[in-house]
């Protein structure tokens, strides 16, 4: 299965701070304590997730991610970070904490990997 390196850091401290909800890209309701992602299109690309006809991707898929040989599991159902700041995904405050214990160095290099996509049922195994 392919696997992306590259930079990771973790989204919605701010919404929650500022009492902002906010939908995601797949129109479910942002929760900073779900087990959830976001990723630019090249990741989703690399990562060889199907787009729909409408040019969105599958929204679902269980990303596997990998850091100092700790890993967890989160589901894409959100797009970002932007291009520029070069991060190929952002997970949520909950699943950083889970992989990373400490967050006050705001981004790691880790790996990413499809475990199970949602798109066309393809399974990896967890």
């Amino acid at each position: 299965m392919k696997t992306i390196k590259g930079i990771c850091s973790y989204y919605g401290l701010d919404k929650v701070k500022e009492n902002l909800n906010d939908y995601t890209s797949s129109n479910e309701w942002f929760n900073p304590k779900d087990y959830t992602c976001a990723m630019p299109y090249s990741s989703v690309k690399g990562l060889c997730i199907p787009f729909k006809e409408n040019k969105k991707p599958f929204f679902g898929s269980l990303i596997k991610v990998t850091w100092n040989n700790n890993k967890v599991f989160v589901r894409h159902n959100d797009t970002g970070p932007k291009r520029s700041l070069k991060r190929i995904i952002d997970i949520t405050p909950i699943a950083a904490k889970s992989l990373f214990g400490d967050l006050s160095k705001g981004i790691w290099e880790v790996e990413i990997e499809l475990s199970i996509c949602e798109g066309n049922n393809l399974w990896t195994g967890i």
